[in-house]
């Protein structure tokens, strides 16, 4: 792998020079504004230096015809600039976001990326953590280890998801929690509920909007009866706003809504008549772990229709991949309230910090 230095007055220039001398395969793996000093230091210039390798020869592996197209077209530009150079750069000058992944790269550099994209990490994010894992790599004259390159990975998903996690200081009084048919709406409740009652001592209540399943309705209630806890079934908005009468001395009530199709607009909006939220309600997400990743897209972009900004994933003791919680994340930067595991109530309620989302990106952890 041949490395080499490059300073020039604007990014562009410096990528100019680099495209010139190494080819189009090349990649940047670092770049920074630096101030050259004259005269005693005295009337200093600002220049970009940037850091660039390539592969004398490269490898060829296995592309995808997406893929194929995309590099045939890219040239060879940084996955990101710091934010000094992005400022400094003008609109005409913003640099290509995709870095080139036709080469082989060192063994411990594929071996992380590898294990990135067999935990369904997004292939823009996996190019930009080469872009990381390069730069460590070689600035530590190739001596580092795919655990130590695994550690600065885990690193980059912890200080990128650290603003994900949910506060647990000013929540509100009435949390609904809305989600599609199957994805444990119900148990979840339950645990959340029985957590509050017995780790927090809040005094609880239930009401449960899931009328189109006598079963469902009937499965909170054995939970309220267990937990000790009040219920009250609506049936439509006069009922539900009776309930929330009846429980205002409570510290939390927690409102079960119908699993339904809602990919179906209509059932959107037939929940938004009968609860008619308000802003102070707090409003919950409940996503399956073992759904398709598109259809949990379709699902949350459905109730982001909603002032729905909290998210509780389900069931990850049933899938053994995890990517699509920062996939989803990236794009709707929601806050993520608790995974959860099997069906012990309460005991299969887990929080969450950064770190241990970090390890689940990083496949370091799992149930």
């Amino acid at each position: 792998m041949k490395v080499k230095k490059y300073i020039a007055s604007t990014m562009p220039e410096a990528m100019n020079q680099v495209k010139k001398e190494l080819g189009e395969s090349a990649v940047i793996l670092d770049s920074r504004e630096i101030k050259t000093s004259r005269f005693f230091g005295l009337f200093g210039k600002r220049n970009i230096e940037v850091l660039a390798a390539v592969d004398p020869k490269p490898t060829r592996i296995r592309q995808s015809s997406r893929e194929k197209k995309q590099t045939a077209n890219d040239s060879v530009m940084p996955t990101k600039l710091p934010m000094h150079l992005q400022k400094s750069e003008s609109s005409r000058e913003k640099v290509s976001t995709r870095l080139s992944l036709s080469n082989r790269y060192p063994h411990p550099v594929e071996s992380t990326l590898e294990q990135l994209q067999q935990n369904g990490i997004d292939e823009d994010t996996r190019a930009h953590v080469l872009q990381i894992l390069l730069s460590t790599f070689y600035k530590h004259d190739e001596k580092v280890t795919e655990s130590e390159l695994l550690n600065v990975t885990k690193e980059f998903f912890k200080h990128e998801m650290a603003s994900s996690i949910e506060s647990t200081e000013g929540h509100s009084k009435f949390i609904y929690l809305l989600g599609p048919t199957g994805v444990g709406k119900t148990t979840t409740i339950a645990k959340l509920a029985a957590d509050a009652k017995m780790k927090h001592a809040k005094d609880i209540a239930f009401i449960t909007l899931d009328t189109y399943r006598i079963a469902a309705i009937e499965q909170l209630k054995t939970y309220a009866k267990i937990l000790d806890i009040p219920i009250e079934v609506a049936y439509n908005a006069e009922d539900l706003e009776a309930a929330k009468e009846k429980f205002k001395d409570k510290d939390l009530i927690y409102i079960d809504t119908a699993g339904r199709n809602y990919m179906n607009s209509e059932y959107i909006n037939q929940l938004k008549e009968i609860a008619q939220f308000k802003e102070q309600d707090k409003l919950m997400c409940v996503l399956s772990l073992t759904a398709k990743e598109e259809d949990m897209e379709t699902i949350y972009q459905q109730f982001s229709k909603l002032p729905v900004d909290t998210v509780i994933f389900t069931k990850a003791d049933e899938t053994s991949t995890y990517g699509q919680i920062y996939n989803l994340w990236k794009k709707h930067h929601f806050a993520i309230h608790t995974l959860t595991i099997g069906q012990d109530v309460p005991n299969d309620l887990l929080t969450v910090d950064a770190e241990v989302l970090a390890q689940l990106m990083v496949g370091e952890k799992s149930w």
